[in-house]
């Protein structure tokens, strides 16, 4: 009896040696898994922007876009870009009227140049006849 009962002693020490074993195995796998996110942590967290940079970079930032905004152009509202639109379009429309009527008045005048010619022509043929009339 007393052989029977140091025998299930050694096979409980035995089966909590192993059980140890695994736990310890199990222990080390699940530190060592720590570890490599740890490491994993350390050299995403290098790869980050420091404060002092960040300020720097936005500040950069926000100068070049004040920078942009005085040397760019005021922005219309649609109501203002239609009524500047319109305010155009009747300007260009005026202009070509303009044109149309002096190139009216250009043809007009190509028209009066063969008649004062010829009206020139008629007067110099009358006072020729005149002064041929009157010397004979």
């Amino acid at each position: 009896m007393m052989d029977e009962r140091d025998r299930r002693y050694e096979q409980r020490y035995q089966t909590q040696a192993e059980s140890l074993q695994l736990a310890q195995a199990a222990n080390d796998i699940r530190l060592s898994a720590m570890n490599e996110f740890r490491s994993a942590l350390t050299d995403q967290a290098s790869t980050f922007l420091t404060k002092s940079e960040y300020q720097a970079q936005h500040q950069l930032l926000i100068d070049q876009i004040v920078a942009v905004r005085e040397s760019a152009p005021t922005y219309m509202t649609r109501k203002e870009h239609d009524i500047t639109f319109l305010a155009q379009q009747r300007d260009i429309d005026d202009l070509r009227s303009s044109r149309d009527q002096l190139s009216g008045k250009t043809s007009l005048s190509g028209a009066v140049w063969p008649l004062v010619l010829s009206f020139l022509a008629v007067a110099a043929s009358t006072a020729s006849v005149i002064v041929l009339a009157t010397r004979h």
